[in-house]
């Protein structure tokens, strides 16, 4: 369970920074 849940929150980690540099752009 703890492994599912890190992994979600990396998943929206990449998110984030994906949106983030996307803008940037």
């Amino acid at each position: 369970m703890n492994t599912l849940v890190s992994y979600c929150g990396l998943i929206v980690c990449s998110c984030s920074w994906h949106d983030i540099t996307f803008i940037w752009k």
